[in-house]
């Protein structure tokens, strides 16, 4: 589906009405991002879901968040109906305050408590924050790269679904969406430590799954994305000066170094080779410890 607010109501109430107040607050967190979708805007936190915003009255917080020990997994917890009551409560409790106007108050306590949650979960707390310091470095004029747009999914429904393999097409999610200094639409693939690396399958499949969908039809994906920058530039989001070009975008794959490694020039050639052995063609960039997008 396409990543664009549709609705005259939505759209009304996020630019005058009372969820222009609590985007404004949002905006403010420097650890808050704010995407688009399908008609609801999602609020990400330190690179989780803080809340859904799909309409003046309508709102989604996962009450788990609320349940920070780390001794019963979530699908344990989930059949104990007493607990997702208690939890339920506290969401609800939560939510409230968007409702009465506590703007400031409901994104102090949601982010407090994520902020326990992750404390739990101490692995997911390094991935999403990994993926947060992404979003933060390649703002406009920061990098040589502006991200507009995270986990971009193919929809079987787009004018560019994807038609590989043959017999099962799959449905292609793509880390990245990204404009560079020239203009150019970027969709990256990102690959995170040596590991990833291991054979050239994974990437080379990522590669055809771009080819098959966003690659045969380039145009209507673009002009689906000039759409979103346009749309997230009138919310605040990104920097009005940054514009996309008429030029085709461009498929990269980006590589994030194995940081307990410390032989950062072997990785980078080999990441290099590997990708070049798909197509010579292939743009490669690094991501560094500054977490910018950087042509090697």
């Amino acid at each position: 589906m396409a990543r664009k607010i549709t609705s005259q109501t939505l759209l009304e109430d996020l630019k005058t009405g009372n969820l222009s107040k609590l985007l404004d607050e949002l905006k403010k967190n420097e650890n808050i991002d704010i995407q688009i979708r399908d008609n609801y805007l999602s609020v990400y936190y330190r690179g989780g879901s803080l809340l859904k915003i799909q309409g003046k009255n309508s709102f989604v917080f996962d009450k788990f968040y609320f349940y920070t020990e780390s001794d019963k997994p979530a699908k344990i917890i989930k059949k104990d109906d007493d607990e997702c009551a208690k939890l339920q409560e506290q969401k609800d409790n939560l939510l409230k305050k968007i409702k009465d106007g506590k703007h400031q108050e409901f994104i102090k306590q949601a982010t407090d408590q994520i902020d326990k949650w992750l404390k739990a979960h101490e692995k997911e707390e390094s991935e999403r924050e990994e993926q947060h310091k992404l979003l933060i470095e390649n703002q406009y004029g920061k990098s040589d790269y502006t991200i507009i747009d995270i986990e971009f999914q193919v929809s079987e429904l787009s004018d560019y679904k994807c038609t590989f393999p043959k017999e099962k097409p799959k449905k292609p999610r793509f880390d990245i969406i990204a404009v560079n200094k020239n203009g150019r639409l970027c969709v990256i693939e990102l690959k995170k430590g040596l590991k990833a690396l291991d054979g050239t399958s994974g990437l080379k499949e990522h590669y055809q799954c771009y080819n098959f969908s966003i690659g045969r039809n380039p145009q209507k994906f673009h002009e689906e994305m000039v759409d979103l920058l346009a749309q997230k530039q009138d919310f605040g989001l990104i920097d009005k000066c940054l514009k996309i070009n008429t030029a085709p975008p461009e498929f990269i794959f980006a590589y994030s170094y194995d940081k307990e490694k410390e032989n950062f020039t072997e990785q980078r050639r080999k990441f290099e080779n590997i990708a070049k052995s798909i197509d010579k063609n292939i743009q490669c960039i690094i991501i560094d410890n500054d977490h910018k997008l950087k042509k090697t």
